[in-house]
């Protein structure tokens, strides 16, 4: 541990409130901290990861070798299993809305549960109204600070960062080893595809191309493809599937029905017995549709073929995910990510995984966490 994490390790272990917050920036050994303090404190004491989704969850629990699950699931689920033993550890708490920030601490009071609150609030902003995690540090949340980033290894590198998080961004480019520029969306990806096919394969499994819109999004990901297949890595023969891609409604907007659009896919993550919704099923839409009285609705078409006359305003958006159906070219050694919870296959929201084969429509897939091979249809 570095100076800095074992005075926050100090700071939570020795302290005796029952909620405490660390504020870290990004890469700064937050998840090692709390494995630590899971070892240190013996077997006594229940550690559990939190985070507002299942892969941040996923992976402090993996990071931190403790239980994870994500915070809907423990606060639809319910605190019973929960006692003063328990230490809650949530991550990204800067992403918490006022509503489950209160719930949680309303959980921690009424259990006796300690709970552990990490996130930077300059980095990710609150996913639902608020700014619980930043209020509670003004108004006197112990806290420990974590300002230095061990992820970088470079020293131009270390520099950059610290730069661009006192907002001097010109000092912070002008100490990068390189910076490649492009006139327009179509040539800056293809110059960054240029620059990461260079690299070791080791090292490309590392390397992350981060982009701001879809758009350039597609690109890459084609050029990609196109610089994998030519090295070999991906194999030539394809096949063509529909992927459903996040439509980025957001909760205002899906509970409107002028939002929707025909060929979108709409997932509901609970029952709606008195409309024939069943949750986890996919539905087309197929028309916007109104009501005698005036009332905009979606005309959904189920999978077996039954037709529903939706009113998105009569649901909670939180249970609603939209899609967009797009085709895309499928083969053996393409990289994959996942992007809703699907309890049948085991899978999490952003699991990431190798397509290690491919039979007809069933694609053989070798996911990251686990390393399990599974058949996806």
């Amino acid at each position: 541990l570095t100076a800095a994490q074992e005075a926050a390790l100090l700071h939570l272990g020795l302290s005796n409130d029952r909620v405490v917050g660390v504020q870290g920036v990004a890469g700064a050994g937050k998840s090692t901290l709390i494995r630590a303090l899971a070892q240190a404190s013996g077997s006594d004491v229940e550690f559990v990861a939190l985070a507002p989704t299942s892969s941040a969850a996923a992976n402090l629990g993996t990071s931190a070798r403790i239980p994870s699950r994500t915070v809907a699931s423990l606060l639809a689920g319910g605190p019973d299993f929960l006692d003063s033993r328990h230490v809650l550890v949530l991550d990204e708490a800067g992403q918490l809305g006022n509503r489950q920030a209160v719930r949680m601490l309303e959980i921690s009071h009424t259990t006796g549960a300690r709970l552990i609150l990490l996130g930077d609030d300059k980095q990710t902003g609150a996913i639902e109204q608020g700014k619980p995690f930043w209020l509670m540090q003004q108004l006197g949340l112990p806290t420990a600070n974590l300002t230095y980033s061990v992820r970088q290894e470079t020293r131009s590198m270390k520099i950059a960062v610290t730069q661009a998080r006192g907002g001097d961004y010109a000092a912070s480019l002008a100490s990068l080893d390189k910076v490649i520029s492009g006139h327009d969306a179509p040539e800056l990806a293809k110059g960054l595809v240029r620059e990461w096919a260079r690299l070791k394969p080791e090292s490309r499994a590392h390397t992350s191309i981060l982009v701001l819109e879809n758009a350039t999004r597609l690109i890459i990901n084609a050029e990609v493809r196109k610089a994998l297949k030519a090295a070999g890595d991906v194999v030539a023969e394809e096949i063509r599937t529909e992927i459903l891609t996040p439509a980025g409604l957001t909760n205002q907007e899906k509970q409107l029905a002028r939002f929707y659009t025909r060929g979108q896919v709409v997932i509901f993550s609970r029952d709606q017995a008195r409309r024939g919704i069943v949750r986890g099923e996919e539905y087309r839409v197929a028309a916007i549709d109104r009501e005698p009285h005036g009332r905009s609705v979606v005309e959904l078409i189920s999978e077996t073929g039954q037709r529903i006359r939706w009113d998105p305003r009569l649901g909670r958006a939180s249970q609603i995910s939209v899609f967009n159906s797009e085709q895309r070219e499928l083969a053996v050694g393409d990289r994959i990510q996942w992007r809703l919870v699907n309890h049948e296959l085991g899978v999490r929201n952003a699991d990431r995984g190798t397509v290690e084969a491919l039979k007809g429509k069933v694609a053989f897939v070798r996911w990251d966490r686990e390393g399990r091979l599974q058949q996806v249809d």
